[in-house]
């Protein structure tokens, strides 16, 4: 236990106390507040947990499986299975946590039933090198060695199948303990457990979702939010394991704490009511719109004056304020920057007829007077002159539009159709930022090209 006291001095705890802080001090959370950060918690901790294990499921597919109920095509029952059973043992464990209990052996093993949710066939190699079929059992701990081999080719022990029973009840007994010193900190308490679990590999499948999701129930019992860990870092991951094996443990809990930062900053961002999905993974939100996109359209509501107000309050107005905010970054290069907004509808004797407005708020008052039937589309402009940084005079600007058919609205971009969505729907948090910056990275490379330009001279 020293050793786990000694751990928990360490500079990086306090910067995690210190942002537990700021979210502590602005709860308690809404019930809205906290459903849409602990979704997509759930989200990408379903998708990199089972990634990590090698589930093909995209981000995309997995957030439509979980949030519609729309299957991936293509994929075997058991990739299917995984994603669910990993997003009901977080059920599982949730209930748990929501009754103020610890877990019992026989918690860990029910979750493990849960995980891998119906027994399977697996490859494996017996222990002369030969290839076999080994039935995956479930909720049950090994009743043969499982032991991997290395990338290097040599070959990593886990306890042995005579061992993992008292190993096991050993390690729920350590937890027991160690938990009730107020000196060890949650972060090292659950990084060391769940070293000391997947050291173990009590199960003949499922020991990494299930050691992830044991130590995200110590942190969350504990009040901090769980840690994802991504598949870009499935290296940096399993280094750390390694290290742990041979006695350093600092680097199993650092790993653990910079995950544990980032969902506090998380926490934190959707606590102030600002968008928390990562911006810089593009990736992801193109594959989850590929992913709705698979589905079969379902055009529930024409366009009259209700759809088009709700496409307006839910749709367009928090995609201009995402792309204002970053437009007013850009424009503190520029003399001067401004905005356009030009409505184009029908009017009396059906005469095209168009509106410009000089700021959101007249646009938005006198919009609750439009005949919502006769309008058309709406352009918006974000326009920068006068470049300060360099010796030439350069200027930029970009406009995108919003068409209102009559099943749907489309955003447009150079005559270019960006997304199409039907009036029932809104555009999506990662919708907004996917449009967003694809209209602002043209910008930024154009501006990158006047200075470079401007140095060769």
């Amino acid at each position: 236990m020293k050793l786990l006291e000694q751990l928990s001095k360490i500079a990086l705890i306090g910067e995690i106390d210190q942002l537990k802080k700021q979210v502590d001090d602005l709860r308690p959370f809404t019930k809205e507040v906290e459903q849409r950060i602990f979704q997509k918690f759930r989200l990408d901790w379903n998708y990199h947990s089972n990634a990590i294990e090698g589930n093909p499921y995209t981000y995309g597919e997995t957030v439509a499986f979980i949030l519609h109920g729309i299957t991936a095509k293509g994929k075997r029952l058991k990739d299917h299975l995984d994603i669910q059973g990993h997003n009901e043992a977080i059920d599982l464990m949730m209930s748990m946590i929501r009754g103020d209990r610890e877990f019992s052996e026989n918690d860990i093993r029910e979750l493990h039933k849960i995980v891998l949710q119906k027994p399977y066939h697996s490859p494996a190699i017996t222990p002369d090198e030969k290839e076999t079929r080994k039935l995956i059992k479930i909720g049950q701990y090994k009743d043969s060695p499982n032991h991997v081999k290395t990338i290097t080719g040599k070959m990593h022990y886990y306890a042995t199948p005579e061992e993992t029973p008292i190993k096991m009840a050993e390690l729920v007994e350590w937890y027991r303990t160690a938990s009730q010193n107020t000196a060890i900190h949650p972060l090292v308490l659950a990084a060391v457990f769940h070293h000391k679990f997947v050291a173990i590999h009590p199960f003949d499948d499922g020991n990494g979702r299930l050691g992830r999701i044991l130590m995200n129930f110590i942190l969350m019992k504990n009040h901090y939010p769980p840690v994802v860990i991504p598949i870009k870092e499935r290296d940096l991951y399993f280094a750390a394991l390694s290290q742990a094996d041979a006695r350093e443990m600092t680097p199993i809990v650092e790993y653990i704490g910079e995950g544990l930062k980032h969902s506090l900053s998380i926490q934190l961002r959707g606590a102030k009511g600002e968008v928390i999905m990562e911006e810089t993974d593009l990736d992801k939100e193109i594959a989850l719109v590929k992913a709705m996109a698979n589905r079969e359209d379902v055009w529930k509501t024409k366009r009259n004056d209700e759809s088009l107000w709700r496409t307006l309050n839910n749709s367009i107005l928090p995609l201009f304020y995402s792309i204002l905010g970053k437009a007013e970054l850009i424009g503190e290069l520029f003399i001067d920057s401004s905005y356009t907004i030009q409505v184009d509808y029908i009017g009396e004797l059906d005469i095209e007829m168009e509106q410009v407005y000089e700021d959101m708020q007249s646009y938005i008052e006198e919009a609750m007077d439009y005949d919502y039937d006769s309008v058309r589309q709406t352009r918006f402009g974000f326009w920068w002159e006068n470049f300060k940084k360099t010796k030439k005079i350069h200027n930029a600007y970009f406009v995108f539009l919003i068409k209102f058919h009559v099943l749907n609205y489309v955003v447009y971009y150079k005559d270019t159709p960006i997304i199409e969505k039907p009036y029932h729907e809104d555009l999506t948090e990662q919708e907004i930022i996917q449009i967003r910056d694809s209209l602002i990275r043209p910008v930024l490379k154009e501006i990158e090209g006047w200075m470079k330009a401007d140095n060769t001279n």
